[in-house]
């Protein structure tokens, strides 16, 4: 029986940055996010950074929502980098649950006792459940590599259009953590990081009936 998770380096396939601007402090636009802009694509995480680019290497990357499963009043809600090969099996993903807020706010992380449960169907309402899979150690399949321990969503902007859709947009900081399986309930270990980036999704948007 394994004891820890050691992820292996995650490399994104687009690693160069474009800057926007000539001030004091230059603007820098990751060309992951250039891509999601040409396309139109609006549900993403913008400006992803990681606290150790040894275990997750994200340095302004923006991931674009890849899926987001309804079921009941809670949402699945997968984000992904962006990939030359559509069809390729993205490195890793970042998976989200929680159900939607209904105003600006802060909502913390909350995790279950079995760290490495990847489905957060019973996460309690005011907050959400996230965690990282590294999907170069094996198949697409959903499970939990780096969990989320502490952090938070802050929502900053809550906007209902005319046909329904409720865009959010807020700030993620997470610290994801390794598990050690050797303790009963599981408990947190290294390897350990920060994720920080620009949350902006639409309930609603990018809906898929069923996901790896």
């Amino acid at each position: 029986m394994r004891t820890t998770v050691t992820l292996t380096l995650l490399i994104l396939p687009i690693a160069a940055c474009k800057s926007k601007g000539d001030t004091g402090k230059p603007e820098s636009v990751h060309a992951s996010c250039v891509t999601l802009d040409d396309e139109g694509i609006t549900n993403r995480l913008d400006g992803l950074t990681s606290s150790d680019r040894d275990v997750i290497d994200v340095n302004g990357h923006c991931f674009k929502n890849s899926s987001s499963i309804l079921s009941g009043e809670l949402y699945s809600i997968r984000f992904i980098p962006v990939m030359d090969d559509p069809l390729a099996i993205p490195p890793l993903h970042l998976q989200m649950y929680m159900l939607p807020p209904e105003q600006r706010g802060t909502y913390p992380v909350w995790a279950p006792d079995q760290l490495s449960k990847a489905q957060c169907l019973d996460v309690p309402a005011g907050s959400f459940c996230a965690h990282v899979d590294d999907n170069t150690k094996d198949d697409a399949f959903d499970d939990v590599d780096l969990r989320a321990v502490t952090g938070s969503l802050e929502i900053t902007d809550v906007k209902e259009k005319s046909n329904g859709e409720v865009h959010y947009t807020g700030d993620l900081a997470i610290s994801v953590w390794a598990i050690d399986y050797s303790t009963s309930p599981q408990t947190a270990t290294t390897p350990s990081l920060l994720l920080e980036g620009e949350f902006n999704w639409a309930s609603g948007q990018d809906e898929a009936e069923e996901e790896d």
